[in-house]
Order: structure tokens, then sequence, then C-alpha cells
């Protein structure tokens, strides 16, 4: 995934979605599901993601990572309005400050198991012409392809109220253009309310020659609802 303007522009058309036919978390560790679970610790999260893309994530994008093995039920759909561009890994590029309002971000979260600290996702950028906020009612154009590499791993700890931080981990490929050719990690972040989510963040790093999951990084961005509440849909 590079910029978002560069994206539009060349007209791309992109939907993304969590698939598990692919390697999985326990395949980077070389052992078997039943010998150990991902348990949504710092060094768990360090091993999935890689360290550079940590590193890279939480000290150069700016995200909130909140590990743990109790995240709250995130079953539903948010949308990412009045998208806000906070951090760029070229922080002399000119679009961070930035507000699109005519994009936004549609995430759908399904079959939570806090078991294996596992979640179905989907999600999709759309452009808009946008009135009062709210999206068109002719229909919006959806853009960007990336499908998931794996099991998308989801972290975090729930107060009493249901309610409580969270973190989304999802490996994604784009290879609809050469170009776009490239392995992203993806870390999506906020607070489960009780109406929806509190400051959504949506964060990604891509990896340079799109031939490991791992580094070197060439690409980064971080991405918020600039109102700070994503309502369930």
């Amino acid at each position: 995934m590079k910029n978002i303007l560069y994206i539009i522009a060349i007209g791309i058309t992109l939907t993304f979605s969590s698939c598990s036919t692919e390697a999985s978390f326990y395949d980077t560790l070389d052992i078997e599901e039943s010998d150990q679970l991902f348990g949504g610790s710092i060094t768990d999260i360090q091993t999935l993601i890689g360290q550079e893309a940590y590193d890279a994530l939480t000290r150069d994008l700016g995200i909130t990572i909140f590990p743990g093995d109790n995240p709250p039920n995130l079953n539903g759909s948010y949308n990412i309005f009045k998208l806000l561009k906070t951090h760029d890994l070229d922080p002399s590029d000119p679009s961070i400050g930035t507000i699109f309002e005519d994009q936004y971000i549609k995430v759908s979260l399904s079959n939570q198991n806090n078991e294996t600290l596992t979640i179905d996702y989907n999600g999709e950028f759309f452009l808009t012409q946008f009135t009062g906020g709210d999206p068109s009612p002719t229909g919006d154009i959806s853009f960007l392809n990336e499908a998931s590499i794996g099991d998308v791993f989801v972290t975090g700890e729930t107060s009493s109220d249901g309610t409580g931080g969270f973190t989304i981990f999802v490996t994604v490929t784009v290879g609809d253009d050469p170009s776009f050719d490239n392995f992203d990690t993806v870390a999506l972040s906020g607070i489960r309310t009780a109406t929806g989510i509190a400051n959504l963040t949506y964060a990604y790093v891509s990896y340079e020659g799109g031939t490991s999951e791992t580094g070197p990084i060439e690409f980064g961005e971080t991405w918020t609802d600039e109102l700070g509440d994503s309502p369930s849909l």
C-alpha cells in the first residue's frame, strides 16, 4: 500500500479481507500449534510482526498497541470518517495533518475467538462526496485490493463493563499492479466503548521489494478518525 493519494490517482480498485489458508503465526515460529499458542504479550506481538515493524509502528507511526489475552468483543462494522493522516515514515511528507473528507475506511469484524486471539477482518477504503459527514446516498466507490496472509490476531484487555483497548494485526499483500507488489503489516487499534470504538486508528508498514514480511521497511502511514468516534453500524 503506497500513499493513498497516489492510489486514487491511478484508479486502483481495492478490497481487503482475512484469509486463513496461508502461513500462520505458528509456521513463523516453527512449532506445533498444540505446543504453544499466541498469547497476546508484547513478546508474542514482536515475534508475530517482527521487531522492525513493531518499532516502526510504535516509535515512528505513533500507534498505541494494547497487549493482552482478553480483548473486548469487537464483532461488528465501523467506519473511520474524516480520515486524518497523523504520521508518515517520511516526516517531511506535506500531507501529514491533512484531513481527507472525501475518503473513509469501513472495517468489518466477525468470528472473534478469544481462546486463539483470532478474528475475521474485512475492510474497504471508500471515495465519496460527503454531505454532512455521511456517506453518499447514491453509493460510494471503493478503491485499494489487499488479501491477508495467514491468521488475523487481536490483543487487548476487557474491563468489567465490556469496554477496553485492543489492537488487531494483519499481514496483507498488494499485487494487482506490479508497482504495488509488496507486503504490508497493518495494525488497527482503538478503545471499545458502549457505542462503538473511540480513536480507531489504522497504521501500516510496507516492505521493500515485496519479498519479505519482516523488512526492510520502505513506507508507512497512520490514519485516524478526526472526530475520534466510530459508532457501531
